[in-house]
């Protein structure tokens, strides 16, 4: 099984407790609390879709150079997390950006 970083276990936590308060919001509003329920609900629905959209935002790396259309940026970085260099590749076209692991090792 692979190891999950922190970041990643950050985001299931605040995600589990987004939704445990959008649910405990969803048993008081059933329950005839008035206000504060509403409260709950939206700020925890909030929360859940910020942390869905920031893990689709930043994408993963890949091993394969792209094909054609695609440039080198010059932007080359070594990853903390694995420890490998990554060098950004661009498409002109489209704006789309791809991160290319390099499997070299400091």
């Amino acid at each position: 099984m692979a190891r999950m970083s922190g970041a990643k276990i950050l985001g299931h936590w605040l995600l589990g407790l987004a939704l445990a308060w959008t649910a405990l919001g969803l048993a008081l509003a059933i329950a005839g609390l008035p206000g504060l329920p509403w409260v709950m609900i939206v700020s925890g629905l909030i929360l859940a879709a910020a942390i869905y959209f920031e893990r689709h935002r930043y994408k993963p790396m890949e091993d394969e150079r792209p094909g054609l259309g695609w440039v080198p940026t010059g932007e080359r970085f070594l990853d903390p997390e694995t420890n490998e260099f990554v060098t950004v590749y661009f498409n002109e076209t489209t704006g789309e950006r791809r991160y290319i692991r390099q499997r070299e090792q400091r």
